[in-house]
């Protein structure tokens, strides 16, 4: 009986990896790959740690909400705009000092 064969992994950014990136990821993994360069200005870092110290390095932005729209529908191409006016206001894609400042507003409340 032949051996099943694996099934194929979607390429990262591609209509199928949106669909269901998990099996990418999972691929990345296995395959020891750390960092995988996307563009010449984007990469994907698949270990924890690793992204801890990416995120906390004052040379990297967060303003990351820019990112490969070719999975876009119209409707979602339309809607761009205010997406971008909505991040900006979201903790998460806030540089220092804007984001500490935030921050502790939000966790002093706690």
């Amino acid at each position: 009986m032949p051996e099943a064969q694996p099934a194929p992994v979607p390429a990262f950014g591609s209509p199928a990896f949106y669909q269901n990136p998990y099996p990418t990821y999972r691929a990345l993994l296995d395959s020891g790959t750390r960092v995988l360069r996307l563009n010449p200005r984007v990469v994907a870092v698949t270990h924890y740690q690793d992204c801890l110290d990416l995120l906390r390095d004052r040379r990297l932005s967060a303003k990351r909400y820019t990112r490969n729209i070719s999975h876009f529908s119209p409707e979602q191409l339309k809607a761009i705009p205010n997406w971008i006016a909505v991040a900006e206001d979201m903790l998460i894609f806030m540089d220092d000092p804007r984001h500490g400042r935030v921050r502790k507003l939000l966790f002093d409340t706690f």
